[in-house]
């Protein structure tokens, strides 16, 4: 049997600890839990979500498996299973590119540039992973990213839309789910003689259950306490608008007792699940001695434990959530049960405590069957996992094909774009804008001047055979075709260009290009010096320039300097430049006559005068 056909679905829920298998009858007005098996994992199966021993899992999903075709008495060839939340990685990354700052920056700029930062996020990650991560042309699985900045000309700004400038940058923080998960779930699957019918993420199917669609127009935040770490997503505006991780949860408080009273890790579990079921408990030590303690000693020794747990899980909820804190928190998995836990948490992020609550199978309605081997939030993920398995739309990847090839997988959200699946296939800036001409860089009267190269001709991207832009919405089955993008082309410009974009100069100006004067055609090279002059500037400089001339003379027994300035190589000094200095009208006598001696000869108003020489103004 099929794990999904019109009888039955088949789901397995894959944990660190235990996994635990369901088949749900699947009748879509009352969908019933036919059977259920849980059984415990093998230590060191798995660790913090991630398989290590194939074999080891693979013999526990064969028991489960047998175990309910058994007692079914049918057989299974294909399960509905989840990848662990937890999986999913985040990483920064960065993306900056040379614009014309002749043209606005639109929108379709602003999405190539953002997507450029996604793949720089992505190379993050293959290179901090090499060694222990599938190496392929594309190892993650793109889901989700948001921008953190954006920059012009290195400056933080809001937006880049209108804006003009030489260069514009992005700063992302993108969300990618490693294949090598979805490739040990299926070759874990394989070996027991099972195909995967679907595939989902472990908080995807908790929040199914805990947090229907009809609640997340809600701002609330669902964690799901596991073994090795623990999964929180939160809820908003109707649709999962974030995904986190921390890397603690039961197994914390499993070392804890594990160090306090001599205990294995399998008797230390079980003490740990006994903590919340009686009042009194018993347990042998590893020196074979037998302990009875009240639960309440040991919650009091667990308890500074739990208070760290759920500081952690809060600070991550605030930071899902930009520092805001949400309408409510509901938590799930077998973790969420520890005492003292949904208390600490809702004090940590200053809620109510009513607000912090569990959430268990009993929030869904008419769903019956097998309440004893699935109770409690332990049974949120598993029976999450088998509801999205019989819904019209059970896998929560959308398949595309890109160019011909049918091979990607896009996680879906709120609203997919075309440009989600071009993350997604790993198409690079360069492979949609095409490579930027190279740009002319010269200097002009001492200063830089870089002139971008042409941009090109974008690549066509067609959906379904009609032309689309990167902000389309994308569907399940879809093909995208992309083109080649033309590249562009090197800049070039002439001297006449140059003068046409510097208006405060005159068309007639002069241009020297490394010391030779250079004509309206020629063109300019890269790294050139240039100078341009102006008509005036040159006409100043063609000016003989004036020197200052000098000489001293005697007026009365009264020593003067005059001067001028002239281009001439010496200034010719006469009897009237010394009038400016020396007045003789105020010396007049009445009805006088004004007599002019020059070194005792008599002189006019126009008689040369050089150095050393004795001018007497005298009335007779």
């Amino acid at each position: 049997m099929n794990g999904r056909d019109t009888n039955y679905i088949y789901a397995l829920d894959i944990g660190t600890r235990k996994v635990a298998g369901i088949l749900l009858g699947n009748a879509a007005e009352a969908p019933e839990i036919v059977d259920a098996v849980v059984l415990e994992q093998g230590v060191g199966s798995m660790e913090d979500g991630q398989i290590h021993d194939i074999s080891g899992v693979s013999n526990v999903i064969k028991e489960v498996t047998q175990k309910i075709e058994n007692q079914r008495g049918l057989k299974l060839t294909s399960a509905a299973v989840a990848a662990a939340g937890r999986a999913l990685r985040t990483q920064l990354g960065t993306a900056s590119l040379e614009v014309s700052p002749l043209d606005p920056i639109d929108q379709e700029l602003i999405h190539s540039l953002e997507m450029e930062a996604v793949m720089d996020a992505r190379n993050q990650l293959r290179q901090q992973n090499r060694t222990s991560f599938t190496v392929g042309p594309n190892p993650y699985m793109f889901v989700a990213y948001s921008v953190t900045k954006y920059e012009l000309d290195g400056d933080r700004i809001a937006s880049l839309v209108g804006q003009r400038g030489n260069r514009i940058g992005v700063e992302v923080i993108a969300t990618f789910l490693p294949r090598v998960v979805v490739d040990s779930l299926s070759a874990s699957l394989a070996a027991a003689g099972l195909k995967m019918s679907s595939l989902t993420l472990e908080p995807i199917a908790a929040l199914h259950v805990a947090i229907p669609p009809s609640m997340r127009a809600l701002n609330l935040a669902l964690v799901d306490v596991g073994a090795g770490t623990s999964d929180i997503a939160i809820t908003k505006n109707k649709s999962i608008v974030a995904y986190g991780m921390v890397t603690a949860a039961g197994d914390e408080i499993t070392s804890l007792i594990m160090e306090r009273y001599l205990l294995d890790f399998p008797e230390a579990e079980r003490v740990k699940r006994q903590l919340v079921a009686t009042e009194v408990i018993e347990f042998v030590d590893v020196l074979g001695l037998t302990h009875s303690l009240p639960a309440t000693e040991l919650c009091r020794e667990i308890a500074p434990v739990v208070n760290q747990l759920a500081e952690q899980l809060a600070q991550e909820i605030l930071r899902l959530n930009h520092d805001t804190c949400p309408q409510a928190v509901m938590c799930v998995g077998g973790g969420s049960l520890t005492p003292g836990l949904t208390k600490q948490l809702a004090k940590h992020l200053g809620l109510p405590e009513n607000r912090v609550a569990l959430r268990d199978r009993t929030g869904v309605s008419k769903i019956a069957g097998c309440e004893e081997e699935l109770f409690g939030p332990a049974s949120v993920t598993p029976l999450g996992i088998a509801l999205l398995a019989s819904s019209e739309n059970a896998s929560p990847f959308l398949d595309l094909t890109i160019n011909g090839r049918q091979e990607y997988k896009l996680l879906k959200s709120a609203t997919r774009t075309v440009k989600d699946a071009v993350i997604g296939a790993g198409i690079s800036l360069t492979r949609l804008l095409g490579i930027p001409g190279e740009s002319l860089t010269v200097t002009i009267n001492g200063k830089k001047r870089v002139f971008p190269g042409s941009m090109g001709q974008p690549a066509q991207i067609t959906k379904n055979g009609i032309e689309c832009s990167l902000q389309d919405p994308v569907a399940s089955g879809d093909h995208l075709e992309i083109s080649e993008p033309i590249n562009g082309s090197p800049r070039e410009v002439t001297v006449a260009d140059l003068l046409r974009e510097e208006p405060a100069l005159q068309p007639d100006a002069q241009v020297l290009v490394n010391g030779r004067p250079a004509g309206p055609s020629t063109r300019l090279q890269n790294g050139e010096e240039i100078l341009i002059e102006a008509p005036r500037e040159r006409e100043r400089k063609s000016e003989p320039q004036k020197q200052l001339h000098s000489i001293t003379v005697t007026v009365n027994g009264t020593p003067l300097i005059l001067e001028a300035k002239t281009s001439q190589r010496k200034h010719r000094f006469i009897v009237s430049d010394i009038f400016p200095h020396h007045n003789p009208a105020e010396q007049r006598r009445k009805n006088g006559t004004l007599t002019i001696q020059v070194n005792g000869e008599i002189a006019g108003f126009v008689t040369p005068i050089v150095d050393g020489d004795d001018i007497r103004f005298l009335w007779r």
